[in-house]
C-alpha cells in the first residue's frame, strides 16, 4: 500500500499476464475497478496481485481467466477466480468475487471472537 501525506493510501496492484498481452486501457481497468471494489478495505489488504491467462475451454473457444490473490491483515490469504470470453467480465467477475470473501472473512473472524487487530499503515 502506498500512502501520501495528505491524500488517500493506494493499493499496490500486481497484474501478470500469461499467454496474452495486455493493452493499458485494460490494465488501467483492473486498477480502477480493484480500487472501486476494495478501497474501503485497504487498511486490511498487505498484497493483491492479478493475473490473467489464456486458455481454450472444452469446445475450443477461447477463454479469459482473471485471478486475484490478496493477501490479509494480520493473516490470511484469499483468492477469486474467473474465466470469460470477454476479460472485462472476468475481471469484473473475480472482483466482485474478491471483495465478498474479504467481507465474510472479516465477519467469520468476528464471530469466532478472535481478535482481529488491524496495524496502522506507515507512510
Amino acid at each position: 500500500m502506498i500512502c501520501k501525506p495528505d491524500r488517500k493510501c493506494q493499493m499496490e496492484i500486481q497484474i501478470e499476464s500469461r499467454n496474452t498481452v495486455l493493452a493499458n486501457p485494460m490494465r488501467a481497468h483492473m486498477a480502477r475497478r480493484l480500487q472501486f471494489r476494495l478501497d474501503r478495505l485497504a487498511l486490511r489488504i498487505i498484497e493483491v496481485s492479478v493475473q490473467i491467462a489464456e486458455t481454450s475451454n472444452q469446445k475450443g473457444v477461447p477463454q479469459k481467466n482473471c485471478l486475484i490473490r490478496i493477501r490479509l491483515r494480520p493473516r490470511g490469504i484469499l483468492s477469486a477466480e474467473c474465466a470469460s470470453q470477454n476479460l472485462y467480465v472476468a475481471v469484473d467477475c473475480a472482483a466482485s468475487y474478491i471483495e465478498k470473501s474479504i467481507l465474510n472473512f472479516i465477519q467469520k473472524v468476528r464471530r469466532s471472537g478472535r481478535q482481529c487487530r488491524l496495524l496502522s499503515h506507515e507512510s
